[in-house]
């Protein structure tokens, strides 16, 4: 347990620093973009309007709706038809268009006469209304379609590509695929084929390599257009680790990235390689291989999982074993269902119980739960006799089975002050008589079940029904005001919506007062 720990607390360090070179390296790239203050819709005597986090009017109630909200402008709707107001209040674009959607990096599509455009965030159309039709930007591009064909558009409203195609799929990596009279080619981000339209089917790419369908027949093409594996086999798999699993006739082998079988065709059915090792199927078996065609082990077994780290769970006659990367059976298959190992341990059942086993498939905790939930940091969620309560992966009871209910979502991560010390909880929602609280993977910080619903914690605020009232806590389960709701939403951007009395508002989170709203 405590060796589960330690690994856990090495991985989230590295995951952590990883995060904060890679945020360093989409600033350096310009990837980042400035953050714009949060704006609101609000009501008022049936008209909308929308409002910062201050509660400070940006625009005063009077449209008939307000709506898609991004990089601080909002679309507002004034006599049927859509408009832009920036988050200082000034009115980037008069109301003309009869649909809008959101800003993202700086541009809108807009809608008049019953065709598409692109806006920019100062109201001045990058490209006119004129495509009946458009699919959303990838790599900085957009297939836009006009007269029944699609071509592409750059994010400045360009014209890349004239609409010629039947259909398209977004760039990747700056090539895309393109239908024209029932066949698909490769172009480049400047229009220009890679390889003409010619092929029946095709897939995404893998790294820098799709295959492709001619005739009836699949065979590989590279991210330059190149056909370098000639169109022969039935059927084909994606190339993993240098290889492609690919059916000739009616058996499957395995071949290289010069096209050169590693291993003929000789298998039943065939898997891509993971770690070097492969499981494939000869007379209704199924075994495993290493990358020269080498037998690990002999087909023997009805089923044969993935590895997962070292170990892999395979069945004979409906029971799962385990055997290890040599091919040698760890444990003779004996248990009725089995979940995959993680961190050398793995759920398993026998006789309708789930127990814990280690990788040398001997029991930690002995089949004893109905049913379980993973939690965190080693912890489970299992379920005895109707009740649930924790337990860590040595069978030790961190929390007694007294729940009636869990909520099976990630867990809460909350950060929570004691003794003046901060500490990241991990919290998950647990019923008890019919009333929610919460419970951390230690077992000790509880909010005593005592609510009748409640909505998921957003910016350390959880919202929660008490008496057939909403409130807010806080990571502590204090209340954070005495005002009370008939409806809520989660917090975002610093202030939460709230009903009372159909008459809507907002407050904010530092001292739960309304910003806006009938009781301001």
């Amino acid at each position: 347990m405590k060796g589960i720990v330690k690994y856990d607390i090495i991985m989230l360090t590295k995951i952590i620093v990883m995060k904060k070179y890679l945020f360093l390296l989409l600033i350096l790239s310009g990837f980042v973009h400035a953050a714009f203050p949060a704006l609101f819709p609000v009501v008022k005597e049936k008209k909308s309007g929308v409002i910062d986090k201050t509660g400070k009017e940006v625009l005063n109630p009077k449209a008939l709706a307000v709506k898609e909200f991004g990089e601080g402008i909002a679309a507002f709707k004034v006599d049927e038809k859509w408009g832009f107001v920036n988050f200082e209040g000034n009115i980037i674009c008069k109301p003309v268009y009869e649909d809008v959607r959101r800003f993202i990096n700086g541009a809108a599509w807009v809608k008049s006469d019953g065709l598409w455009g692109l806006a920019d965030n100062t109201g001045a159309n990058l490209c006119q209304p004129q495509y009946s039709a458009y699919k959303p930007f990838h790599e900085s591009y957009a297939a836009v379609q006009k007269d029944g064909k699609w071509g592409y558009i750059n994010e400045k409203g360009n014209v890349v590509c004239v609409p010629q195609f039947d259909d398209t799929r977004p760039f990747i990596r700056g090539i895309a695929w393109v239908k024209k009279d029932g066949k698909w080619g490769l172009i480049n981000k400047e229009g220009a084929y890679l390889h003409l339209t010619r092929f029946k089917k095709t897939t995404p790419f893998s790294g820098t390599i799709a295959a492709v369908k001619l005739e009836d027949n699949w065979g590989f093409i590279n991210n330059k257009g190149e056909i370098f594996i000639s169109p022969q086999f039935k059927e084909v798999k994606p190339f993993r680790e240098n290889t492609a699993a690919v059916k000739a006739g009616d058996k499957w082998g395995y071949i290289k990235p010069d096209g050169t079988f590693l291993l003929n065709p000789q298998f039943q059915a065939a898997n891509p390689f993971s770690g070097g090792i492969a499981s494939v199927k000869i007379d209704d078996k199924w075994g495993y291989i290493n990358s020269n065609g080498d037998f690990l082990c002999t087909p023997q077994f009805d089923e044969a999982r993935n590895f997962a780290g070292d170990f892999a769970w395979v069945k004979i006659e409906d029971k799962w074993g385990i055997i290890d990367r040599k091919g040698k059976i760890i444990k003779n298959p004996q248990f009725d269902d089995a979940r995959n190992f993680m961190f050398n341990v793995a759920m398993v059942k026998i006789e309708n119980k789930w127990g814990i086993v280690n990788s040398k498939g001997d029991f930690i905790i002995n089949p004893l739960f109905d049913d379980f939930y993973p939690f965190f940091n080693g912890v489970l969620l299992g379920k005895i006799d109707e009740k649930w309560g924790l337990f860590d992966l040595n069978g030790e009871n961190i929390c007694p089975p007294q729940f009636d209910k869990v909520a099976r979502t990630k867990p809460q991560r909350i950060w929570s002050k004691a003794d003046n010390k901060w500490k990241l909880y991990n919290f998950i929602w647990v019923q008890f008589k019919s009333k929610w609280g919460l419970i951390s993977n230690d077992g000790n910080k509880i909010i005593v079940p005592q609510f009748d619903e409640y909505l998921d914690f957003s910016e350390d605020i959880a919202a929660v029904k008490f008496e057939d009232q909403w409130r807010f806590i806080d990571n502590s389960g204090k209340f954070i005001s005495e005002l009370l709701f008939d409806k809520v939403r989660k917090f975002s951007g610093g202030l939460a919506w709230t009903e009372v009395e159909k008459e809507t508002g907002y407050i904010n989170k530092e001292k739960g007062e309304y910003v806006w709203g009938p009781y301001e």
